[in-house]
């Protein structure tokens, strides 16, 4: 019996602490440390998750690029670097925009997911939740004509070393692979 008792109790932990991988948008990964909530609301997706130390949410914006069609029809001619200037003018202004959201000053960062370009935000603005002012890191991809937002918000003002490492794990799991 105590041996039945201690491999239900080793299963509910392994299930408890298991991490869950999403496939988020065509071919875009990440790792949400449990199963995250799924929502649809207008033109947005939402993956989100809130475990003791940090709030998570992924959220697919669909026709976030203006006049896409028109974009696709004129990059014909554009060269390789005026579609990284297209792109980039179109993830400072998602970068922009949330920043002005949170009334907050960040620092941002040129990264690449795969073939998609994005930005890494890293800033502290005013928990929804708590109300304190509390640490976010944010990515931001653009793919085709949909902007992909990676979220990690501390949920508590002082930052513990697991909560940091949480954060890590969740931006680093990003990715385009299987």
């Amino acid at each position: 019996m105590r041996s039945f008792i201690t491999i239900f109790a080793l299963l509910i932990s392994y299930i408890s602490f298991s991490q869950v991988r999403k496939e988020v948008d065509n071919g875009i990964f990440v790792t949400f440390p449990t199963v995250p909530t799924y929502t649809i609301k207008g033109y947005v997706t939402t993956y989100s998750k809130i475990t003791e130390n940090v709030s998570y949410a992924v959220s697919v914006i669909r026709d976030a690029f203006p006049k896409y069609d028109e974009y696709l029809k004129a990059q014909i001619n554009f060269t390789s670097s005026e579609k990284a200037l297209v792109t980039n003018n179109f993830l400072n202004g998602l970068v922009e925009g949330t920043l002005k959201q949170s009334d907050a000053e960040g620092t941002t960062k040129d990264i690449k997911i795969g073939q998609y370009s994005g930005k890494k935000v890293v800033f502290s603005a005013i928990n929804p939740t708590t109300g304190e002012r509390t640490n976010r890191e944010v990515i931001i991809i653009s793919v085709k004509e949909k902007a992909i937002v990676f979220l990690a918000m501390h949920n508590k003002v002082s930052v513990s070393n697991s909560a940091k490492l949480e954060v890590e794990k969740f931006l680093n799991s990003i990715s385009t692979a299987k």
